[in-house]
């Protein structure tokens, strides 16, 4: 895998992706039972239930420096899909021993529930290295959305025009067939805009600016 990285090394802010409507995301930011902060036992054992019975769960990992090192871990976000009664549980890593998160790493590494990120790099690479744990069918949205553009449409002149804002066009289409496999990784904020989730001027800016090979989005299908 080749990829051509200007991470800023700031992360976009955390959002729960679901399958809920506008109007019921609404509701949802308004009550506070829909969030679950699990920093002992007890509400622990709560969560590992709860994302047992989950076809899918949503997953986000925030800390100091992720994935690098010298970084750390200090929450996971684990949202649970399937039920009308879905919940996000918020895993005070920093509180609970690895021996108390044993089971909760048991689920996120077995091939069932399904994980759900989005630009999971971050999160592989702090779990794997720093947990020792090995994430098994994960679904990146990130890498997702680089397989919908030509299904929507999106043709290599316009994939190529991606590109632009960070190399020269010149360089570009003067060596068209160097860069036609090359894709550029959206951030979070314009993914929603492009599949219509939000208008202009909604969400947050990211300085995330990354390119990925055919082959990155090609292995979250197999």
């Amino acid at each position: 895998m080749w990829a051509l990285d200007r991470y800023s090394g700031r992360r976009p802010p955390t959002v729960v992706l679901h399958s809920d409507s506008p109007s019921s995301i609404n509701k949802m930011a308004s009550n506070t039972n829909d969030y679950i902060l699990c920093a002992d036992n007890h509400s622990l054992d709560e969560a590992i239930g709860a994302l047992k019975s989950s076809p899918e769960v949503m997953m986000d990992c925030e800390g100091m420096d992720l994935g690098q090192q010298g970084g750390s871990l200090s929450l996971i976000s684990l949202r649970t899909t399937g039920t009308e009664s879905s919940k996000t549980y918020l895993i005070d890593v920093i509180s609970l021993t690895n021996d108390e998160l044993r089971p909760l790493f048991d689920i996120i590494q077995s091939t069932s529930p399904r994980k759900v990120v989005f630009d999971g790099r971050m999160d592989f690479s702090e779990l794997y290295h720093g947990r020792g744990i090995t994430l098994h069918d994960v679904l990146d949205l990130q890498l997702v959305d680089v397989d919908s553009r030509r299904q929507r449409g999106e043709d290599e002149d316009e994939q190529l025009r991606r590109l632009s804002p960070y190399l020269h066009r010149r360089e570009i289409f003067g060596q068209r067939n160097s860069y036609t496999k090359v894709h550029k990784l959206c951030g979070l904020e314009q993914c929603l805009r492009e599949h219509k989730v939000i208008g202009n001027g909604l969400g947050h800016k990211s300085g995330n600016k990354i390119f990925a090979t055919d082959e990155v989005s090609e292995r979250v299908f197999q």
